[in-house]
């Protein structure tokens, strides 16, 4: 098969409509939803303040972080996007406190048996009980501290949902 053969079956092949081409969802986002837009040459973030279909014209949000929208008497605050210029739109669904408990458990769990078992080592006794439950029972409390501390961090970062608008 020749060089032209083999270029025109995987052209044939080939999806034929892209993702790029298709980049807002034909779902409808209720106000209120933390969304972020991709822009040409920015990503912009905020909350809805009214409900969004694909047929609209543009969308309504307030700038995030910010102050609150507080209602219709705060139109300073309301910012309009048009949605010809939003190349992506993705929701916030929920927060990344799962993977900061599990990051955080997971080093306190070693560096709390590391730590245990260096403060062990000091320990001088000829009769002493077997050190591996000590150094377990370390490293499992002092990975539960951080991975407490690690979704408390998780919790202050969204989860953009990268497959819905």
């Amino acid at each position: 098969m020749s060089r032209s053969g083999i270029f025109l079956a995987l052209f044939a092949l080939a999806p034929a409509r892209l993702a790029a081409q298709d980049t807002l969802a034909p779902v409808t986002i209720d106000s209120g939803k933390m969304v972020r837009m991709h822009l040409a040459h920015s990503v912009v973030i905020g909350r809805l303040t009214s409900r969004f279909q694909r047929t609209d014209a543009a969308l309504q949000y307030c700038r995030y972080p910010g102050p609150p929208c507080l209602g219709a008497e705060d139109s300073a605050a309301v910012r309009t996007m048009p949605v010809a210029t939003v190349l992506r739109l993705e929701v916030s669904q929920g927060s990344l406190w799962g993977r900061g408990a599990i990051i955080g458990g997971v080093l306190g769990a070693v560096t709390g048996g590391f730590a245990t078992a260096y403060l062990l080592s000091f320990r001088e006794c000829m009769r002493c009980e077997s050190k591996t439950p000590i150094i377990v029972a370390g490293a499992i409390s002092n990975g539960l501290f951080w991975g407490g501390l690690g979704a408390l961090w998780g919790s202050a970062f969204p989860k953009w949902n990268k497959n819905s608008p």
